[in-house]
């Protein structure tokens, strides 16, 4: 009898994981910003004509979007870095934000 219970739990659990599919920080598959050791953005990449991720189209987006989600903060220079896909290496760069 508890096997018919249980069933249906691991069904529903299952679904609600596959139904949340978020990309996740540091993973094959996504370009990753990182402030402080944290992450502050996560853009999900493609797949190209070949089945590749689009990895330069989505670190040119990753790009674009970090300085305005840095600036709203104000004025001042802010150090973030980046990580595409799973590479363990990260890039390090610099937005600077200027008054008004």
């Amino acid at each position: 009898m508890k096997k018919l219970v249980l069933v249906p739990v691991v069904v529903l659990i299952a679904g609600a994981a596959f139904a949340d599919n978020k990309p996740v920080a540091g993973t094959d598959g996504t370009a990753t910003a990182w402030e402080s050791g944290k992450a502050i953005l996560v853009v999900p990449c493609d797949k190209n004509e070949e089945g590749n991720w689009d990895y330069p189209t989505c670190v040119r987006s990753l790009r674009e979007k970090v300085p305005t989600i840095l600036c709203k903060r104000g004025p001042g220079t802010y150090k973030w870095s980046f990580q595409v896909g799973s590479e363990k290496s990260k890039l390090d760069q610099a937005t600077n934000c200027k008054a008004g």
